[in-house]
């Protein structure tokens, strides 16, 4: 089922790596059409090499956004998906709806990041997609943690797949315009 959203808008966080950037535009420009307004968040350290993602940074960034008062949807990937679960807990951000590609467990645990206390706190429908066989958290374990967080807000999708990558652009396509 395809419907349009307009009347909302997208607002995508991809991962930290600068070679997410090409990919999130591209996902933008799949699905652009579908949404009154899109914003891609070009993350600050992208321009400056010396500089890594940093959470508060970008957070910053986030409360700049004037469609955020309006009705939207968050995509986001990877470090995308920390920045957006961070800022619903803060009452930052209030999406309709989130679809999460990629949710990095590894990166929770490296950071000691509080993603379960985030994830928690959602109110509305949040739709993680991860593949079988990613690095940063398989289906299996990313389902383990999220059925240990309790909320039935937040559902899982297995895609097929043993990276960290999210090529499949019609298939997240899917996800975000249905």
């Amino acid at each position: 089922k395809i419907c349009n959203n307009l009347g909302m808008n997208l607002l995508l966080l991809s991962g930290a790596s600068v070679r997410n950037k090409k990919w999130i535009e591209e996902v933008e420009d799949s699905c652009k059409s579908h949404f009154d307004k899109t914003y891609v968040q070009n993350y600050q350290h992208w321009d400056n090499q010396e500089m890594d993602f940093s959470l508060e940074i970008e957070l910053n960034e986030l409360r700049k956004l004037s469609f955020v008062n309006e009705s939207y949807i968050v995509f986001a990937k990877s470090a995308g998906s920390i920045l957006a679960c961070s800022a619903i807990s803060q009452g930052m951000l209030h999406p309709n709806r989130c679809i999460f590609a990629g949710f990095p467990l590894e990166m929770v645990k490296n950071y000691n990041l509080p993603a379960d206390a985030w994830l928690s706190s959602v109110k509305n429908p949040m739709i993680l997609l991860q593949n079988e066989f990613d690095p940063l958290g398989s289906y299996i374990e990313v389902a383990s943690y999220i059925t240990k967080v309790n909320n039935a807000n937040i559902t899982i999708h297995k895609l097929p797949g043993n990276t960290h990558d999210y090529k499949d652009i019609p298939k997240l396509k899917e996800f975000l315009i249905s």
